[in-house]
């Protein structure tokens, strides 16, 4: 039950953060966010499988008695505690004292979900131990321009258990209060294995004993009691590791081009009983813990059927990925093709991994270890190429917009043809920027059949590559003869506008020259 503020000072802080809150660091689309970021402070504060982690959910009856009003949830642990190390890193925003891209925004979420988190704590320090409060909440801030409360820290018996308890009370928002109201402790403990499945997976001989437990109108509720130990942690159903190059622009920003360099990704695979996956998922991890990226799209996997009865979990995980970890916890920076293509100006010279590649390289280890994975790929690849043949699409071009398991005919036919309106429009102003350019030309100069020739083949490298024939060159070549004899017959020449000295300008020669260059 939360309990009003005694004998404490709300903390001073340099932040604005409605500020914050509203335009950096904003709220996570997942309810399940806050409660994660409790978890993982309390894996990260304990040690291994002599500590234990418990997720408590409170809740009340109502009057209709076949549901319940969330009250709280309890997320404790027996780790060190707030001792003034870890007080001082809750304090400061973006703090980096902890490392593996572990900047203190977690809390923000906490502000972001909940009216009041309410943390209770003790530690040892110097051979004494003690206790805090320390209370956050961004109502907190409008009077005190604070959203921490924190009581002074008290001595208590050296014989009290160290640990922490975190408390999340009263939802902000409605729709969060009313899954909230429906969640259980087994759906919670399938949501945290998934979630920390890499992390479990790695710690699988030395992992915290977890427990949860749901308590109605205070009285604890056995028959709901769930539990997450290393024996619940399966072993990978196969690895492998795929090499994934960086992309840059082009020099004249048009394309997109490979570089030698690379990044390695492991894929880890994990059969999982139908009570927990749903689905073959793939994704993406970062400080052992699965991650959401924007844009990327593994359909083809997903729509795949079950495989001994069971469905896929595929972890991806890269030192990569965790440099490109935001301060949304969760939630990583990487680009598409397109994206990448369309922002260009951001990145001058500059080296990305895009997420169009991950999915190429991943897509295709799976599909040569899974035989039926490999089967749903190439059925999906022959409707592509009935596609193509009905339309007459360069597959070059399919291959370069992309295209994904789930796509529709209209969906891969408007980027293929939006590809190539880009392209065209890039040609086409490339190609009047060289006929405006003709008139720079001086046809009595030494150097006019070379730069004349330039220029000719600056329109021939411009036009499609599938059209880029002898003929289309002639008819190139034609086309500008024809647009700068006009320009001399009309005097628009800048040798002939630049004619300061009265000299006597032979016009037929100038003829004679452009027809015979």
């Amino acid at each position: 039950m939360y309990k009003e503020l005694v004998n404490g000072t709300f903390v001073p802080q340099d932040i604005s953060y409605p500020t914050l809150m509203k335009k950096h660091v904003k709220k996570h689309s997942s309810y399940f966010q806050p409660i994660f970021e409790a978890i993982s402070n309390s894996l990260e504060a304990t040690s291994g499988k002599d500590d234990v982690i418990t997720i408590r959910i409170n809740k009340a009856k109502t009057l209709n008695q076949e549901q319940y009003s969330f009250l709280s949830v309890d997320i404790i642990d027996t780790g060190i505690g707030f001792n003034d190390d870890n007080f001082g890193r809750l304090r400061r925003l973006y703090d980096e004292s902890k490392g593996q891209n572990n900047f203190g925004t977690g809390r923000v979420q906490y502000l972001h979900f909940f009216n009041n988190t309410d943390i209770y704590s003790v530690f040892e320090e110097e051979g004494l131990k003690y206790k805090r409060r320390i209370v956050l909440s961004k109502n907190f801030y409008a009077t005190q321009k604070s959203v921490i409360w924190s009581s002074e820290k008290e001595v208590v018996d050296i014989a009290t258990p160290i640990g922490t308890m975190v408390s999340f009370y009263y939802p902000l928002n409605d729709e969060d209060q009313e899954k909230y109201n429906e969640l259980t402790t087994i759906e919670l403990r399938d949501r945290i294995l998934i979630h920390y499945l890499s992390r479990f997976c790695l710690n699988r001989d030395n992992l915290q004993q977890i427990k949860l437990e749901c308590y109605i109108n205070s009285i604890h509720n056995k028959d709901s009691d769930q539990i997450i130990t290393g024996k619940d942690i399966p072993q990978p159903d196969y690895t492998d590791s795929v090499q994934v190059n960086y992309s840059k622009i082009s020099v004249d920003g048009n394309t997109i081009i490979k570089t030698p360099n690379t990044e390695e990704f492991i894929i880890n695979s994990y059969s999982l009983p139908c009570s927990i996956q749903k689905r073959n998922e793939v994704k993406l991890t970062s400080k052992n813990e699965t991650v959401e990226v924007s844009g990327i799209d593994f359909s083809l996997i997903k729509d795949s059927p079950k495989i001994n009865n069971s469905y896929l979990l595929f972890l991806i995980s890269s030192s990569y990925l965790t440099q490109q970890d935001s301060d949304l916890r969760g939630q990583l920076a990487i680009y598409s093709r397109k994206d990448f293509l369309k922002k260009r100006n951001l990145f001058s010279g500059e080296e990305q991994i895009l997420t169009d590649d991950i999915e190429e390289k991943v897509t295709s280890s799976i599909t040569t270890h899974y035989k039926s994975i490999s089967k749903v790929k190439e059925s999906f690849e022959a409707q592509i190429d009935e596609l193509a043949e009905m339309f007459s699409l360069d597959r070059t071009v399919l291959n370069e917009v992309g295209y994904k398991a789930g796509d529709s005919d209209q969906s891969i036919l408007k980027k293929v043809y939006e590809y190539n309106a880009d392209i065209s429009a890039k040609h086409d102003a490339g190609i009047k920027s060289v006929m405006d350019s003709l008139k720079e030309l001086t046809p009595s100069s030494k150097d006019f059949k070379k730069k004349l020739n330039e220029k000719v083949k600056k329109v021939s490298e411009l036009v499609p590559q599938i059209n880029r024939t002898e003929l289309v060159r002639y008819i190139s070549k034609r086309k500008i003869i024809l647009d700068l004899m006009q320009k001399t017959l009309d005097k628009q020449l800048d040798c002939q506008q630049k004619n300061s000295k009265g000299k006597k300008i032979n016009h037929e020669s100038f003829l004679h020259n452009i027809l015979f260059s």
